[in-house]
């Protein structure tokens, strides 16, 4: 029995810290080596697919973020029982956070490797999630309409421009009467770009949803409307492979997939605490 395993003294990390751990090698006798050795690697990736069967085409990008390498032991002789080999590395001070989306990923890996002649190498890899600090914004109301000859049919009004997982999102949404519709459909999107190759792809997914039907909602009266947030939320991060975004989504849901639709930019951050109260602006009907 010849068993490797990475110790590490943390679950999650930021950028600039000390990652710390051991190597363990346990074994049932006692064996020789070439080099016990340890690498941390840092990768960011994008990937697009287009067309199928014969004409499927793949598109890839990478860029590489940490690349570091130890030996930890030359060629020596483990003994039989646990043996125990320490390290070290530092993340970048500008390191990204563990990403993982649905067409591109940025991750960290440690692996760990006993080399043998004439035998198959143990080997073990870990991975070290990173985590950044959310930024702190200043949080501003946003609003947008939806017009058609010159008729007024939504109106949206965001109080708070600003994702905070855990704290709820507020807005206030006015019906003209110039139209006929199912339902109103409010969504909070978390939306992932990516472009490798210049082939670029968008993938949304849905976070949250509030929807009334039409017989519900008052016309040419405000709606408070509040939506919930987790704290287990994707971040919202920008780099050269992979762009994340939130988005609101406000949808009049209309027959005949003739849906008439309002999207608002939304940021990801903290905000320092305020009043609850909601501020509301005049509607122009």
């Amino acid at each position: 029995m010849r068993e490797i395993s990475i110790d590490l003294g943390r679950d999650t990390y930021a950028p600039s810290d000390r990652v710390e751990g051991c190597v363990i090698v346990l074994t049932d006798e006692t064996f020789d080596c070439n080099s016990v050795n340890v690498q941390f690697v840092g990768k960011g990736r994008s990937r697009v697919v287009r067309g199928s069967g014969k004409h499927r085409r793949v598109y890839v990008e990478e860029v590489e973020l940490v690349d570091e390498f130890l030996e930890l032991q030359r060629e020596s002789t483990i003994h039989e029982g646990e043996t125990r080999f320490l390290f070290a590395f530092e993340l970048p001070q500008n390191a990204l956070a563990s990403y993982t989306g649905t067409h591109g990923y940025i991750e960290y890996t440690i692996r760990a490797k006993v080399e043998m002649s004439w035998a198959l190498d143990p080997k073990t890899e870990i991975q070290v999630p990173v985590k950044t600090e959310t930024p702190v914004l200043q949080p501003v109301s946003l609003r947008d309409s939806l017009v058609e000859d010159a008729m007024r049919l939504l109106e949206v009004e965001v109080e708070r421009d600003v994702v905070s997982p855990g704290a709820p999102i507020r807005l206030e949404v006015r019906l003209g009467d110039q139209i006929d519709f199912r339902g109103l459909r409010c969504e909070i999107l978390h939306e992932e770009r990516v472009s490798p190759k210049g082939k670029e792809e968008r993938h949304r997914m849905e976070l949250a949803e509030w929807y009334a039907e039409e017989f519900r909602l008052p016309r040419h009266i405000p709606i408070e409307i509040e939506m919930h947030t987790k704290d287990s939320w994707p971040h919202a991060f920008q780099s050269v492979l992979i762009t994340c975004t939130y988005i609101l989504k406000v949808t009049l849901d209309i027959a005949w997939r003739l849906d008439k639709v309002v999207e608002i930019p939304l940021r990801y951050g903290r905000t320092e605490k305020v009043d609850d109260a909601f501020i509301s602006l005049d509607f122009d009907f």
